[in-house]
């Protein structure tokens, strides 16, 4: 394997970087220092220069004749500032730059070597800096005053050590750190490749086997598709028998409504017609008439009533809104028994969550349609009606005690009871099944799905 060449490319980066960084950290406290120093020690030399010019001024303005002639006291001044660490010395000239009396006539410049009489330039070994001796708006000389920059440079030779070992571990870990950890990503990258390459292997064997693999999968998705097109195809029957079952129950619905309410609703014309022709006659006959009348027609209109009432249920059990499911159940049970004389016993316990108002309406519809086919065909003397939650699911169970019938027979397949209600379980995702036999009764149970409003 080719040897990767990224830390070599990251070694060339660095290498220069690393050379700046010692640079930079090396002289920069040190340039730093000896600059402020510097500075540091012209202020000095400016403010020694200028207190000297002004004291030399005041010695001239007493006696403007004499003041150049007066070295003495020149002498003694100039000694006395030159008592400074860092004045090393003192210059005095006239305006046309030739020495006063003292200074570098007969003084000792920077490194111990006497400098010619009449020089106007300080000596270079120190810093100079001069200030104006002004007589009456008069310049009449000047004043040079010099500082050694041995102290600045020795400060900054000392600095100078700490901070170049300071660049060294600087520098160093600035190459190092990077190099090792280029190392390292460098061994995890060949690592990889040789994992890589032992994976290619398994790759191709893979490969081989893909085809029936994929085969298979297609084979799979084709029985899944067909599996859901049947489905599909019976979701639409369950619809079209839903609707076809919806349709089928309002003609019901109109038929008792036309047959029983609109008869009774004629006949409560018709005596309300004879009641209006015998109130016109007034005889005592006629008053006894009127009341069987009237007791006949109180009793229509109590029989429509309950038509109405038994219509308005099965169009839609608004009762559940009002009781709830498991209550609602028991009325209706209590209310069968009382019409059919058939005795009903029931067990109804829903659980406490609330359920949707579809799976209610479906159980309610059941249980309907159950107990109305117990008294169209089964001619039981008892039913058990039941009702639990058992896990994610309900069980609605409806047994009587009736002739049963035999499975596959004529009374088996007999109206829409049976297909209606097997219907509404399989719309709701549940299931029912029915378990009879000739003279043994019948048992019907209904698994649903808990659907949570």
């Amino acid at each position: 394997m080719k040897r990767l060449a990224v830390g070599r490319t990251l070694r060339d980066r660095l290498v220069p970087i690393a050379a700046l960084v010692f640079a930079v950290v090396t002289l920069s406290a040190p340039l730093a220092m000896f600059a402020l120093r510097l500075h540091g020690l012209r202020f000095v030399a400016r403010t020694t220069a200028r207190s000297v010019a002004e004291l030399i001024a005041r010695e001239a303005q007493e006696r403007p004749s004499l003041w150049k002639y007066d070295t003495l006291k020149l002498v003694d001044h100039v000694r006395a500032y030159r008592l400074q660490a860092d004045v090393v010395d003192v210059e005095v000239v006239d305006r046309d730059g030739d020495p006063i009396g003292v200074g570098r006539a007969g003084g000792v410049a920077a490194g111990g070597e006497r400098e010619p009489a009449g020089a106007a330039i300080p000596p270079a070994a120190a810093l100079w800096e001069s200030a104006a001796i002004v007589l009456d708006n008069d310049r009449v000389g000047e004043v040079w005053v010099g500082v050694s920059t041995a102290r600045a440079r020795q400060s900054a030779l000392l600095l100078l050590l700490p901070f170049t070992a300071l660049g060294l571990v600087l520098a160093g870990l600035l190459y190092a750190v990077p190099m090792r950890s280029m190392a390292e990503a460098e061994r995890r990258i060949v690592a990889l490749v040789r994992a890589l390459d032992g994976s290619r292997t398994e790759l191709a064997t893979l490969n081989q086997s893909l085809e029936q693999q994929v085969a298979l999968r297609s084979s799979e998705l084709t029985r899944a598709n067909a599996e859901l097109v049947r489905k599909e195809e019976r979701l639409r029957e369950l619809s079209g028998r839903a609707l076809a079952l919806s349709e089928s129950e309002r003609r019901a619905i109109a038929r008792e409504l036309h047959d029983s309410v609109g008869q009774a609703l004629t006949a409560v014309r018709i005596h309300l017609t004879l009641l209006g022709a015998l109130s016109a006659d007034g005889s005592a006959k006629a008053t006894l008439r009127m009341g069987t009348i009237l007791t006949q027609t109180i009793g229509l209109t109590d029989e429509t009533l309950e038509e109405i009432r038994r219509a308005v249920l099965r169009l839609g059990p608004a009762i559940l809104d009002e009781i709830g499911l498991a209550e609602a159940i028991e009325r209706y049970c209590d209310d069968f028994a009382e019409r059919t004389g058939v005795t009903v016993r029931h067990s109804i316990d829903p659980g406490g969550a609330p359920l949707s108002q579809s799976l209610e309406g479906t159980i309610y519809r059941i249980v309907q349609e159950a107990l109305t086919n117990v008294a169209r065909h089964a001619g039981a003397s008892a039913v058990e009606v039941s009702l639990r939650a058992e896990g994610s699911a309900f069980v609605l169970s409806i047994e009587d005690d009736g002739r049963g019938f035999a499975p596959g027979s004529a009374e088996a397949s007999r109206g829409n009871g049976i297909a209606g209600m097997r219907e509404r379980a399989e719309l709701s995702g549940g299931s029912l099944a029915i378990t009879s036999r000739p003279g043994g009764g019948t048992r019907l149970a209904v698994e649903l799905p808990v659907a949570i409003a």
